[in-house]
């Protein structure tokens, strides 16, 4: 049944930062038990797709939509535990993507702790921006150093390893 409490609200924090009213409680008094309730406060975002230097870019305001959500969560959420970014912070994983996310992130986040996982859009191209046919270990040990580095730097999480394994008030995320 604690799991079921934990799960419960995780998605009521999710669904609230996009809107959805699915999972919201539908009276006062489960309002209250809701709330009283919540033992870890946390926001996923995913997709941001970043991308600098292109005629035909695809997405110029997801950078804007990404500052929105940071919004949006510092109004709603202010004591959010944690933010949890599932991939694709960059289109092309180029260095400039890196700095224009993590520096949005770091100016507009709020959230104590910044899990940032790293997508397919961060390693798919090659440095002169063709997207690769295999996936060369040259080619992914670029992208993988790129993307450690800039999580490191602006998360201050350091490993070897690509994936987040860490404690959040203590709860594991992995």
């Amino acid at each position: 049944m604690k799991s079921a409490k934990r799960f419960f609200a995780a998605i009521s924090a999710v669904a609230a930062l996009f809107g959805a009213s699915a999972f919201a409680p539908t009276s006062a008094a489960e309002t209250a038990v809701a709330e009283e309730e919540v033992l870890l406060n946390f926001q996923v975002v995913s997709d941001i797709h970043y991308e600098t230097g292109r005629a035909s870019y695809q997405y110029p305001k997801f950078a804007e939509k990404f500052r929105n959500a940071l919004a949006v969560n510092e109004e709603k959420f202010p004591d959010s535990d944690a933010l949890v970014v599932t991939g694709d912070v960059t289109y092309m994983g180029k260095e400039a993507e890196y700095e224009g996310f993590f520096e949005d992130l770091k100016k507009y986040g709020t959230a104590p702790v910044n899990i940032v996982a790293m997508g397919n859009h961060e390693y798919e191209w090659d440095e002169s921006g063709q997207k690769l046919t295999s996936r060369s270990d040259s080619d992914f040990s670029v992208k993988k150093e790129r993307y450690m580095r800039y999580v490191s730097k602006y998360t201050g999480y350091t490993t070897e390893n690509i994936y987040f394994d860490t404690w959040v008030n203590g709860y594991h995320f992995i």
